[in-house]
């Protein structure tokens, strides 16, 4: 059985990302409005909206755990804090 996040969840994984709604709703070919009535729980979204917005965010890295846990991978976070200058 396939976890899926409650909407507090899936919008805190989003902020961890810097990703802004107006984005990743673009890039998951939702609606902005959608989105936002997901994240906030306004509204019960179809599983399969659901399974999109996990899918796009666990292709950016976000890993999500049982209880409300929500982190990025290793390779993301290395990534999102890499300075100008560091060697690759």
């Amino acid at each position: 059985m396939r976890y899926i996040p409650e909407p507090h969840v899936l919008r805190a994984a989003r902020v961890l990302l810097g990703t802004s709604l107006e984005a990743a709703a673009t890039e998951m070919d939702i609606s902005r409005t959608n989105l936002n009535n997901i994240e906030i729980g306004r509204i019960n979204a179809r599983i399969d909206t659901l399974f999109k917005i996990t899918d796009y965010l666990e292709a950016k890295g976000v890993e999500f755990a049982p209880g409300g846990w929500v982190r990025l991978t290793n390779a993301v976070t290395k990534k999102s804090h890499k300075t100008p200058g560091d060697p690759e």
